[in-house]
């Protein structure tokens, strides 16, 4: 989980604001030109305080886009020990908690990882990322109820998740439930980037299920 500066919902928020400017131009109306403006900047100074605390630690950015890197390499033990260095840099990282909990997760350290994902969650209630990560936890310690629900809640944040659908599909499977698991797999197919692999699996579910 990268730092990132915008999301796509303000940048649909700012598109709407610029067409209304546009249109108080047109119609020459005052109030309408400049309404637009006010709002774009209460928003933009909002924006600017919620993400201020983050970006003004820019060593602990860094320290946790290195983790991320040595997560992207299997080198699970650095890229905590970058976690580490971040969170003891800025105490209120979520993203660094989260992604310390993914390599935890990695190293079959599931009670850390939902360590991590609850105060990821407490510090950005709405990240649907560590919902999906302490469902992985959750499935990995064979609690698959508590994962169903914090997949359901993930999904909700962010249906975009396919790593969310793909463990959903594991607890389906674990649990017997093999047509819910081919729709859940099938949702995470949609939009992975690991598409191929997950193919594969679901092919395999079919074929076993048409035995």
């Amino acid at each position: 989980m990268r730092t990132k500066y915008f999301n796509l919902r303000q940048h649909v928020v700012n598109g709407i604001l610029i067409c209304w400017f546009i249109v108080g131009i047109v119609t020459q109306d005052i109030f309408t030109t400049l309404t637009p403006i006010m709002i774009f900047l209460v928003l933009f100074s909002i924006l600017v305080a919620k993400n201020y605390d983050v970006y003004s630690h820019p060593v602990a950015m860094q320290r946790n886009n290195v983790g991320v890197k040595y997560l992207q390499s299997n080198e699970f033990d650095k890229a905590i020990d970058c976690f580490n260095d971040a969170i003891s840099q800025y105490p209120n990282f979520a993203s660094a908690y989260g992604n310390r909990a993914i390599a935890w997760l990695s190293k079959d350290n599931a009670d850390k990882a939902i360590q991590d994902t609850m105060t990821a969650i407490q510090l950005s209630p709405q990240s649907g990322t560590a919902y999906g990560v302490r469902a992985s936890a959750y499935y990995q310690k064979g609690e698959y109820q508590k994962a169903l629900i914090d997949c359901d809640r993930a999904s909700k944040l962010n249906h975009r998740l396919s790593f969310v659908y793909t463990i959903l599909g594991r607890v389906y499977l674990a649990q017997n439930q093999t047509e819910d698991a081919i729709a859940a797999f099938k949702r995470a197919i949609s939009s992975a980037k690991r598409w191929v692999e997950l193919t594969a699996a679901l092919l395999m579910l079919i074929f076993k299920q048409e035995i």
